[in-house]
């Protein structure tokens, strides 16, 4: 399969009919909401999609995206490098997943005014669903994990000396031995 342009909007429908697939990329100029929320888009977005009709009639939209990302350690405060995937299935057909019940294996996209989809949209809200909560290197590359590592281990034998329940135990016993 050529590796090409994704279609900016598709008729689903129409796409499902003739069975296309595609193997391209996004620009990482395209992808500006992601840009908002990383320190910078490394790199075009890798997208694979397929459009077909399943058993129960169905019109599908599936696809894997990855795009590369430069976002900040929360632990260290460094720039860390990593690769945002995800997986997406979607369906313009809600009336007939209802009628089906079948709301949980897709997730429903609206069409515009033309009766197509937004892919870039589509494919842009996945990457930003796929960011981590909480961005940080693995504890072997992170530059603060052996602070952090001295830290706990200071924390640990200064909780073995200090008990601060024995002073409350002490204030027990002088009340008891005063009355």
């Amino acid at each position: 399969m050529q590796s090409v342009k994704i279609p900016l909007t598709i008729d689903p429908y129409r796409a499902a009919a003739k069975k296309l697939d595609y193997e391209g990329c996004i620009a990482a100029s395209d992808l500006a909401r992601l840009a908002e929320m990383v320190l910078s888009v490394a790199g075009d977005a890798r997208v694979d999609l397929s459009f077909y009709e399943d058993l129960s009639g169905i019109v599908v939209l599936e696809g894997t995206v990855v795009c590369p990302v430069i976002m900040e350690c929360q632990r260290c405060g460094g720039r860390m490098s990593m690769d945002l995937s995800a997986q997406f299935r979607y369906t313009p057909d809600a009336k007939k997943l209802e009628e089906l019940e079948l709301q949980d294996q897709f997730d429903c996209v609206d069409l515009n005014s033309l009766g197509e989809v937004d892919l870039y949209a589509i494919i842009e809200d996945e990457l930003i669903l796929s960011l981590p909560l909480i961005a940080r290197h693995s504890d072997e590359e992170c530059p603060a994990s052996d602070l952090i590592e001295s830290l706990n281990d200071n924390e640990d034998t200064t909780e073995s000396k200090h008990n601060p329940f024995a002073e409350l135990g002490e204030l027990i016993k002088q009340k008891n031995s005063n009355s």
